[in-house]
């Protein structure tokens, strides 16, 4: 829907701007998002951050599949009371392993939404540079257009503003 009031509005912005030679540029947002350089050190930055979390989860996945296995190997020699108890402490520690590797995913996703966030407001400020150096009254997202004469993109300029070189 979004998409659709975009196109709309950007039809009635061509349509009563006509009459004086506008020039429109189109940027495609999602091949910003990937090939921007801050992309790559958004990932570098995450992993860096995150990557101590996530040795510790798989030391303890590796630490409860061994005891797993010596509960198994050890079963016929436990007492009843004993496989029990072994049964609950292993189901404790998978339900506290499963808690934190969710924790884990949702810190994670949140940070990398906060970092898309800032990701996104420099995208824009590039966007808006390009134009107003350009002289573009209107720049639309690629999204946004169902056809685009490949002269209208101006994602390369972006992404060379934003210090890469284009495809």
């Amino acid at each position: 829907m979004l998409k659709m009031i975009s196109a709309v509005a950007g039809l009635l912005l061509l349509s009563t701007a006509a009459s004086a030679e506008t020039k429109i540029g189109i940027v495609d947002y999602r091949m910003l998002m990937e090939k921007a350089p801050q992309a790559d050190a958004i990932q570098e930055k995450l992993k860096k951050e995150f990557q101590e979390r996530e040795d510790r989860l798989k030391k303890r996945q590796a630490d409860l599949k061994a005891q797993a296995e010596k509960a198994t190997k050890d079963a016929p020699t436990m007492t009843e009371s004993q496989r029990i108890d072994a049964g609950r402490s292993l189901e404790k520690l998978r339900n506290d392993l499963e808690f934190d590797g969710k924790k884990l995913q949702e810190d994670f996703q949140r940070r990398r939404g906060e970092e898309l966030r800032d990701l996104g407001g420099k995208l824009q400020q590039a966007v808006s540079a390009v134009a107003a150096k350009e002289g573009y009254q209107l720049v639309l997202s690629r999204e946004a257009a169902p056809f685009v004469a490949p002269e209208l993109d101006i994602t390369n300029k972006v992404l060379q503003a934003l210090g890469t070189p284009g495809k």
